[in-house]
């Protein structure tokens, strides 16, 4: 008969203090993680730019933009979208035959829980645009579907269910939220009012009812 032994214990060490040891040793792991999740999140907030700037120029001829530190050339009759950071952000645009304006716009704070928000920026006023909200399903209280955007301030903060690049297309469907009878999709869209037309494809149907 083997004699009975017992497992090798460390001396001076009982084994509730060894397993709280190593209780305490995975908590601090968990807890550094946690940490570097969070200077992970925040990081990318506080150097990736969450707002987006919606520029278009109707005008008939090419502007060069000055977005803070960076230079855009942007021809006639298009459109381009640029990120931009939180707080204040200032526009200067300059065409030929002395076209010259300056722009600014305050974007609010952003966070985990807060996301960025869309501006829209109408060199010289020069555009007809809107924006363009398609109901799917039925939604109480959904706003009209074209609502114009004044040619002033030029360069204006968007509400902040706008989606999307100016002239975006819609998508043919989309869920709802749980338990909601209907969901609402909103773009920026150049709009021909005596042609009862939309630039954004998917909302043409509706534009002409």
């Amino acid at each position: 008969m083997q004699p009975f032994t017992q497992p090798y214990q460390p001396a001076g060490v009982p084994p509730v203090k060894r397993a709280f040891r190593r209780l305490a040793i995975l908590a601090g792991v968990v807890v550094l993680g946690l940490v570097l999740l969070g200077a992970g999140f925040y990081l990318y907030h506080r150097f990736t730019p969450q707002h987006a700037v919606l520029i278009d120029n109707g005008n008939g001829f090419a502007v060069e933009l000055v977005i803070g530190d960076s230079r855009v050339e942007l021809a006639a009759h298009a459109s381009k979208t640029v990120r931009a950071h939180d707080g204040a952000l200032a526009i200067a645009a300059k065409g030929p035959n002395g076209f010259s304006e300056q722009v600014a716009v305050e974007f609010p704070a952003t966070s985990f829980f807060v996301g960025g928000r869309r501006a829209v920026y109408n060199v010289g006023g020069a555009s007809k645009l809107a924006i363009v909200t398609v109901e799917y399903g039925t939604v109480l209280g959904a706003p009209d579907f074209v609502v114009p955007l004044a040619p002033t301030p030029r360069l204006q903060l968007l509400p902040g269910n706008v989606a999307g690049d100016i002239d975006d297309s819609f998508p043919e469907s989309k869920q709802g939220r749980r338990g909601m009878s209907g969901s609402l999709e909103r773009r920026v869209c150049h709009v021909d009012y005596d042609a009862k037309r939309v630039g954004c494809a998917g909302a043409q149907e509706e534009a002409t009812k």
